[in-house]
């Protein structure tokens, strides 16, 4: 009997203890702290997308971090209501699909190496999913090979 009570003893306070931990990260992001921003971030894409986004909003719009925005992006997609095959984008609606778009273009100028690479991968002219106003941006392709370099 002790030894059950003690196993649910045990698992209830390891919940408690990473309730408390994502809390915690949850209260550095808000203060900008981006090794927090990156845990926190490595936790809601295992367990809970639709968590993340209010906070990868935040650490690109507020603190200008270029990870962020890459996640905004993916985040959009990902959670796009139908069948996003890849980057194809074809699950948004008019105003996501441009809205992600900002935000992947906005990672690249920041430098994140990531967004350059789905760009160059996925949107240029030549490949899967050739998206015009990207693949016609010379300088946000230049900044993209820059980025990967």
């Amino acid at each position: 009997m002790y030894k059950y009570l003690f196993i649910l003893l045990f698992l209830f306070s390891c919940k408690s203890k990473k309730d408390n931990d994502i809390e915690m990260l949850k209260s550095e992001v808000l203060k900008g702290d981006t090794e927090a921003y990156e845990s926190l971030s490595s936790h809601y894409f295992k367990y809970s997308l639709d968590s993340l986004l209010p906070y990868s909003l935040m650490m690109s719009d507020k603190f200008d971090y270029p990870r962020a925005y890459y996640d905004v992006f993916e985040l959009i997609y990902i959670t796009g209501e139908g069948d996003c095959v890849d980057y194809n984008l074809i699950c948004l609606n008019k105003e996501k699909r441009r809205l992600a778009l900002e935000y992947l273009s906005k990672a690249i100028e920041k430098g994140d190496k990531t967004a350059s690479r789905v760009l160059l991968d996925y949107y240029d002219k030549d490949s899967y999913y050739p998206i015009k106003e990207l693949y016609e941006n010379e300088e946000l392709i230049n900044k993209a090979r820059e980025n990967i370099k």
